[in-house]
């Protein structure tokens, strides 16, 4: 089945701020996700619709031992891949609803948006039910999970219903501020060799948005499969989450269970997609992507012909079987692909950080570190 691409042309879809939504727009949004969890996948049989959008985030995290890989995270396909994805889920919606669903964006830097995102997705876990989110159109008994993840330093947190435990790592993993955004905003190319973690994040947006900090001398890491940076950090002491990054374990963060037990929360895991707030958090990633190359320019792609998958030209999985463009270099205008945002104005350039220090060390907190023995990881 082909999926369409947003219409192109002077009707661009508008996706807007959660926190501007009106309240139909908002129950279109809910209902609609919640009817694709109770659609079948046009891609698989053994799916519903909504589950292999799951499904697909977290094939990202297999990999072939030796072999050169697709960096969706970690590496420089990360924003286009993810911009194509959240249009996927928005077609879908659209198609199993007949409605004009757009995603909201959740501005992190705006505590109004903040409340409107979380108003949207039912808010913090309860502590009486381990976490999970008992209040809200997603809560438990609702709202599913049947995906979870493979690797075993997550299995320990796989859960039939979403869990967060927002803030609970602190500074560890706080809220972006519009300084944080202006200074990522004002990055000078899109990215830099070596095109991974280590990546200098003031000559690379594209770390300087997806938050990754690692010194030059790190082992060669990226996000793409099998290593997973939180685990990889933490084990080491430190942990430095930051933008994009900060996010995923600000909602989900780290549950001490009753019998000493630990676990992360939904948005922390390789199944993140899991907790609808997943796509409005990635929709601002992307407008953040945009409102950079309203100002840098939009064919700034790299790298061009260097790195193995992950050139402008090579193709991301799975969108070209479903009928989208499917390389870097095809989806870099969003007005092309047929959509834009409310705000696409950005904090001005006086409000970015006059200096940023690329590897602060944070307290790991116990839990996490607890969690990584569990894992088997040594520290």
């Amino acid at each position: 089945m082909s999926t369409p691409v947003a219409a192109a042309g002077p009707h661009l879809r508008l996706r807007k701020d959660i926190a501007d939504a009106t309240a139909r727009e908002r129950s279109d949004f809910v209902h609609a996700v919640l009817k694709l969890k109770q659609t079948p996948s046009p891609y698989s049989r053994h799916l519903n619709y909504y589950d292999q959008f799951v499904e697909w985030h977290r094939e990202l995290y297999h990999c072939t031992p030796g072999q050169p890989e697709m960096m969706a995270h970690g590496g420089p396909m990360f924003l286009p891949w993810h911009r194509v994805f959240v249009l996927a889920f928005e077609n879908a919606l659209r198609q199993v609803t007949g409605k004009r669903i757009t995603v909201p964006y959740w501005d992190w830097t705006s505590p109004r948006s903040t409340r409107a995102a979380l108003r949207l997705v039912g808010g913090d876990g309860d502590p009486a039910a381990d976490y999970a989110v008992t209040s809200g159109p997603f809560r438990k008994g609702r709202f599913r999970i049947r995906i979870n993840p493979a690797q075993r330093e997550y299995v320990p947190s796989s859960t039939r219903w979403i869990t967060r435990h927002i803030g609970s790592l602190g500074s560890l993993a706080a809220l972006p501020t519009v300084r944080d955004v202006a200074g990522a905003l004002a990055t000078p190319r899109y990215d830099a060799s070596p095109w991974d973690n280590r990546a200098d994040p003031t000559r690379s947006f594209r770390v300087a948005l997806e938050g990754f900090h690692d010194p030059p001398e790190a082992e060669g890491a990226a996000m793409s499969c099998g290593r997973d940076h939180l685990f990889h950090m933490a084990k080491r002491g430190r942990l430095d989450a930051r933008m994009h990054n900060a996010i995923h374990p600000w909602v989900g963060g780290v549950i001490v269970h009753s019998d000493r037990s630990v676990t992360i929360g939904t948005m922390m895991l390789p199944t993140s997609p899991n907790d609808p707030l997943f796509f409005l958090h990635h929709a601002n990633v992307d407008r953040l992507w945009a409102i950079w190359q309203a100002r840098h320019g939009v064919d700034t792609y790299r790298p061009l012909v260097q790195l193995p998958f992950n050139n402008a030209n090579d193709r991301m999985r799975p969108f070209g079987r479903i009928g989208l463009p499917h390389t870097p270099r095809r989806v870099e205008d969003v007005r092309r692909l047929g959509y834009s945002y409310s705000d696409m104005r950005g904090p001005p350039l006086a409000a970015a950080a006059t200096s940023r220090d690329p590897a602060r060390p944070v307290h790991v907190p116990a839990g996490l570190v607890r969690l990584c023995r569990l894992a088997g990881l040594k520290q």
